[in-house]
């Protein structure tokens, strides 16, 4: 048996042992074992150099006894564990004159952002205008409203009383006056029967009672009209002007605190044009470069002095440097492998830096550029201590351990073929190749734990 590339041995010398190779198909040979080595990588490099064999065409390694580690490698970010977002509370557009540097290091109270208020304040002067004519308005409407009642109350307690009065006075004198000119009708009777007065004399005097009768009846009549009818027409009417007056008034207090609660937003406005840093911390800017708007090309306006922004657009973070992790992305096929608490191995800039898996994303990341399907999940890994030195967008090597065994039977991964949904491999004994099913343990795209099935030394073919 021959040895694959790694330990030097000729082809020539596979004759010696009793089987040869044509030079074609040692050519097809070296071909599939570069492949396989390609594909194993650095540690199937160093597996390999311990020894391999090859049985007509196919290679064939011995099963090691051996620690393994199963671990998901990657670059991940700094970023800091606390993070405050900082957005525009301006409602509308408005252009930034002043911006903190990106990764700036602020006090509470520092000035992070102002916007040009400009448009602001005369917005304010002409709603202080508006609000003083409305005031104005308010005030006329309201004396018409008071005036409105007062009327309704001066009708039904002096008019209408008044004018009740004036009319049961006159009824009185009417009777009166009937009641007199009937008694000299009477009298002027007598007298005409007896002689001492004409006959026109007497009709005169009847006149005079059927005109004060009429007079009578028009005094109650008007008295009836008076209670019956003027006085509820002129309440409807009175009433009418005041219902009306205080609609106007209402009318009026509406647009009153329409301008008032309009100054007052403005205001507020004014007042967040200015957006001060709410505790100590590193400002740390947005790149917006190439990050497209909800997975479309269109790209976010950039942060920088000049810039127009939008009401709750994110103009920073303000991260806290005293508490600092690692964020890193997962592809989707690796993901699954991963929990909370797997210990984590991180490089950066030559410092050697430990922690842990602390959360894992439930939904991809946004991808980077459109068109790009790659589905990257976020890891994030709390670095134990403080983490002193690191700023948010640095790099650092990560390596998280998902598994490890101590002193087990390995093999490449190529060495396992599946029949039947169960995991077999094909085993270089003295009588010829053998099919065994096995039982695995943990593993990668690299190397896999056999549990049973192969032993030590044994001989697999690889890629069978």
């Amino acid at each position: 048996m021959n040895v694959v590339p790694g330990v030097r041995r000729t082809a020539s010398s596979a004759g010696r042992v009793g089987r040869s190779i044509p030079r074609s198909a040692g050519r097809r040979w070296l071909a599939r074992a570069g492949g396989g080595v390609f594909l194993a990588g650095a540690s199937w490099i160093v597996y390999c150099a311990a020894g391999a064999f090859f049985d007509r065409g196919k290679i064939a390694v011995p099963a090691k006894r051996a620690d393994l580690t199963i671990s998901i490698s990657g670059d991940a970010m700094v970023e800091s564990r606390s993070n405050l977002v900082i957005q525009s509370r301006v409602r509308g557009w408005y252009s930034i004159l002043e911006i903190v540097p990106d990764g700036g290091i602020v006090r509470k109270g520092d000035v992070l952002v102002r916007l040009d208020s400009t448009l602001l304040e005369e917005a304010i002067q002409a709603e202080k205008v508006l609000l003083g004519k409305a005031q104005a308005a308010l005030t006329r409407a309201t004396k018409e409203c008071q005036a409105a009642k007062i009327a309704i109350d001066e009708y039904r307690e002096g008019t209408y009383v008044e004018q009740r009065l004036r009319l049961t006075q006159r009824i009185l004198v009417a009777q009166q006056r009937l009641a007199s000119t009937e008694r000299s009708l009477l009298q002027n009777e007598i007298m005409f029967r007896r002689g001492f007065a004409s006959k026109a004399h007497v009709d005169a005097m009847q006149l005079a009672v059927d005109k004060e009768r009429t007079d009578l009846a028009a005094a109650k009549t008007k008295k009836e009209v008076l209670e019956e009818f003027t006085l509820a027409k002129m309440l409807g009417e009175l009433t009418a002007k005041r219902d009306a007056a205080q609609a106007r008034m209402k009318s009026e207090e509406v647009v009153v605190r329409r301008h008032a609660a309009k100054i007052k937003r403005l205001e507020d406005d004014l007042a967040n044009c200015v957006i001060r840093a709410p505790r100590d911390g590193m400002a740390v800017c947005a790149d917006w470069a190439v990050r497209p708007l909800d997975g479309t090309n269109q790209q976010a306006v950039g942060i920088y002095p000049g810039a127009t922004v939008r009401q709750h657009q994110m103009l920073m973070h303000l991260a806290d440097v005293s508490q600092m992790q690692l964020k890193m992305l997962v592809a989707e096929n690796k993901v699954a492998r991963l929990r909370r608490g797997l210990r984590a191995h991180a490089m950066l800039l030559d410092h050697k830096l430990e922690g842990e898996v602390a959360s894992i994303a439930e939904k991809p990341e946004m991808a980077p550029l459109p068109g790009d399907g790659a589905k990257r999940f976020a890891v994030v890994i709390a670095i134990d201590g403080r983490g002193g030195g690191l700023k948010p967008g640095m790099t650092a090597e990560v390596e998280i351990v998902v598994a490890q065994k101590k002193n087990v039977v390995i093999i490449p991964a190529l060495c396992v073929i599946e029949e039947g949904g169960k995991p077999r491999v094909r085993v270089k004994t003295s009588s010829g190749v053998e099919s065994r099913q096995v039982m695995l343990g943990i593993g990668d795209d690299t190397l896999v734990e056999v549990i049973d099935g192969v032993k030590e030394s044994e001989l697999v073919l690889l890629g069978a």
